[in-house]
């Protein structure tokens, strides 16, 4: 049976889980972009995630089925709309 995995890297913090995952390519912008929307409750070692993720951090998706994972995105946060939940948009290389 297979099962969806995903691992997202974003500077040295990574997650097994999202809310929502969008990945934009076009060869009409000429940038990949993605937004990553994190659940509410997240914390580390009791610091809001908000506080642990700045931009131009290094960001790295992969996504596929266990155990094979394939990088569909790399590049860097661009901007972090700090709403509920957080989203954290991202541009390519």
């Amino acid at each position: 049976m297979l099962r969806l995995n995903s691992e997202i890297t974003i500077g040295d913090l990574k997650f097994t889980f999202v809310t929502n995952l969008q990945i934009n390519k076009s060869w009409e912008t000429l940038t990949d972009t993605a937004m990553i929307v994190l659940p509410n409750n997240i914390r580390n070692k009791n610091e809001d995630i908000k506080d642990l993720i700045k931009v131009n951090d290094a960001v790295t998706i992969k996504l596929g089925y266990y155990p094979n994972l394939v990088t569909r995105f790399t590049g860097y946060v661009s901007k972090l709309v700090p709403d509920s939940p957080l989203k954290v948009m991202c541009e390519d290389e």
